[in-house]
């Protein structure tokens, strides 16, 4: 079982076939905010400072949209894997805290470590899920407490200056972010610009381990990570994303049916990893010849059953996809753990993010009040919207044992 996160279930991190054979079950979270007065509260906060004539810059009321957009995405999400739903996949709901003492402690987190606030700026953030977790914090927790003339006075505080409103984004992101660097459950990511700033977190609440996502180096540990990946590229050009209701069908059916074939299949991956990761040769050349030849010999036919093919036939999707030299050589870069530092060196590289550009550009900074189509496009879309958060409301977890370290999600 893993986690797939940190963001919200969304079209972007459908599972791939491969991580529903490999890992049997993944948890997905929904949106952050579930509670009736939150989505109030966020459908009325255009109307209370449209009535008051009320400034703010505009990028607060576009996310007062995008908030709304993570519901839709998540049923559409939903329906898609809807066949894998009960048995492999389980949708939960995250329960944390995200009040003004949760917030300030993450944004003393960033000032004591500044490169953290780095990291952020440039992860490719999705702005809905950075919208969500804005406005649940603002017009959630601290309206509870303040009403909109506190949350009103939240946000003139908050945006005095261009980086203002960026710091407060980071700290309620970086908040989110703590459930997944102190919990030991497997994380499964598939936005991977987030790599470089969980493993920046990682080191600070496990300082005595290596800074490198992939925290354990020892031999057993590279030996399943290469399986996992082997795995996957073996899969992947076969199987693909369940990005459709058909193929999520497809997959259960093989995931409920070729069990013992999946894992054959796996058993021989780990032989294989075991083999080339102690292998005693550093040549590159040497490690890609004896990778290919070991898949062939080893995968064919686990893979072969899992297909229901022919050896032959078998032999030439491994030929056309998989053993192509590109291909070997980035499954052994694993050994390197060149894939994380990778990520590492192109968000480096990147600058900041398009996210971080779009809050910062002059038309959002820009105070004003809300436009009349915004209030009233709003309120004519809050029927669709409390039916979604409703459906959304309606989803049971009670299929799934989560493990004790979790028990704050439900």
């Amino acid at each position: 079982m893993v986690i797939v996160g940190p963001g919200y279930l969304n079209q972007k991190c459908l599972p791939y076939a491969s991580d529903v054979f490999y890992h049997d079950r993944l948890i997905y979270f929904l949106p952050t905010g579930f509670h009736p007065l939150e989505l109030h509260s966020v459908l009325e906060f255009p109307r209370y400072c449209y009535d008051n004539s009320i400034a703010l810059p505009g990028i607060i009321w576009e996310m007062c949209n995008l908030y709304f957009e993570n519901g839709k995405a998540a049923t559409e999400s939903i329906n898609l894997i809807e066949p894998l739903r009960k048995k492999f996949v389980t949708i939960a709901g995250a329960i944390y805290s995200r009040d003004r003492s949760a917030i300030d402690k993450s944004r003393k987190l960033l000032a004591e470590h500044p490169l953290l606030y780095e990291g952020f700026q440039k992860t490719a953030f999705d702005l809905r899920f950075a919208a969500r977790e804005l406005l649940s914090h603002v017009l959630f927790e601290i309206f509870i407490q303040e009403g909109y003339k506190g949350a009103v006075e939240y946000f003139r505080a908050n945006t005095n200056n261009p980086d203002d409103l960026l710091h407060l984004i980071a700290a309620v992101l970086i908040n989110r972010l703590k459930l997944f660097v102190s919990h030991s459950t497997s994380l499964l990511i598939y936005e991977h610009t987030w790599y470089p700033l969980i493993n920046q977190m990682v080191a600070l609440y496990n300082p005595d381990k290596s800074t490198d996502v992939d925290v354990d180096k020892s031999d057993s540990h590279v030996v399943e990570h290469f399986r996992y990946k082997l795995f996957e590229t073996i899969l992947m050009p076969i199987f693909g994303r369940c990005d459709t209701q058909s193929k999520s069908h497809m997959v259960a059916e093989l995931a409920s049916k070729k069990r013992k074939e999946i894992d054959a299949l796996k058993d021989e991956c780990q032989l294989v990893a075991r083999k080339v990761v102690l292998l005693p040769t550093h040549d590159v050349k040497l490690r890609q010849a004896e990778l290919s030849d070991m898949i062939r010999k080893h995968v064919t036919e686990p893979l072969g059953d899992l297909l229901e093919k022919p050896s032959k036939d078998t032999q030439g999707l491994l030929r056309d996809f998989i053993l192509d030299s590109t291909v070997i050589g980035g499954v052994l870069s694993i050994l390197q753990h060149d894939h994380v530092n990778v990520l590492i060196t192109t968000a480096a590289a990147a600058g900041i993010s398009a996210g971080v550009k779009y809050i910062l550009r002059k038309k959002s900074r820009r105070k004003i009040e809300p436009s009349d189509l915004l209030v009233t496009g709003i309120q004519k879309m809050r029927i669709e919207h409390e039916e979604i958060q409703r459906q959304l409301n309606r989803i049971s977890i009670e299929e799934v044992s989560l493990p004790s370290e979790w028990q704050s999600f439900a």
